[in-house]
């Protein structure tokens, strides 16, 4: 685990206020996560690009956000599928039974996963989104290699309240389920977000701009709003 974050800093540089950045390289996979203690779960947010062309380079502010990454699943006129509220407004009040998840963020910015149904509070935002690829409490969500070996988005929660954001390169949800629960033992859930080309992620030096547009983001504002960030250029190997 050492010979991976050292690899993680070559690549995403200096750490920010409270989180940590590592890679995970296994079974020629890479998996590049973001990871949040559990008093950084704040500032978190969804934004929604509405019916027009957009990526996260569009939507992603070096001076306020931390990171921003795709968020949930949309047809082909860029409606949301699934359930969808963004700053308190309900977008789309359908729940997709094929999607296992929700990811909620209150008004604070604290971001939740939850299996399968949306717990009776008021939440400023909402995106359902699927499969589970590590089920609440630990237990691998994928049982056989079926669809397309493509990129992923996920994000994860630790046993212990860490809150990481995922990107990857091409894999099955099978073998990327395998990795995770191998590599890390105390992720607790991990929920898989839009994917393929709609994979984008802007973080410090980083960017993966999603080829196809997409609806809408998941991003999280800077605790230190003073707190600079370098100038953001392609990572080697892994933009489309």
């Amino acid at each position: 685990m050492k010979c991976i974050l050292i690899s993680s800093l070559l690549i995403f540089g200096s750490l920010a206020h409270g989180e940590r950045t590592f890679v995970i390289e296994k079974k020629g996979v890479s998996i590049h996560a973001i990871e949040f203690g559990k008093d950084e779960n704040s500032g978190f947010r969804l934004i929604d690009g509405g019916k027009k062309k957009n990526y996260v380079s569009d939507h992603y502010s070096p001076e306020s956000d931390a990171f921003i990454i795709n968020g949930g699943y949309f047809d082909g006129n860029l409606n949301p599928v699934g359930y969808c509220r963004i700053e308190g407004e309900d977008l789309s009040t359908v729940k997709d039974p094929r999607l296992s998840g929700f990811i909620t963020i209150t008004g604070k910015g604290k971001l939740t996963l939850h299996w399968k149904e949306i717990p009776e509070k008021e939440f400023r935002d909402i995106v359902q989104a699927g499969p589970f690829i590590i089920d609440p409490g630990g237990r691998i969500g994928i049982y056989t290699r079926s669809g397309k070996e493509t990129k992923r988005t996920v994000i994860g929660q630790t046993d212990d309240g860490k809150i990481l954001v995922m990107t990857t390169t091409e894999v099955y949800l099978y073998d990327l389920a395998q990795i995770l629960k191998s590599e890390l033992p105390k992720l607790e859930r991990a929920l898989n977000l839009d994917g393929g080309p709609s994979v984008g992620l802007v973080y410090k030096d980083v960017r993966i701009e999603n080829p196809n547009p997409v609806r809408n983001f998941i991003t999280k504002r800077k605790g230190d709003p003073d707190a600079g960030i370098n100038s953001v250029t392609p990572l080697r190997g892994s933009t489309p």
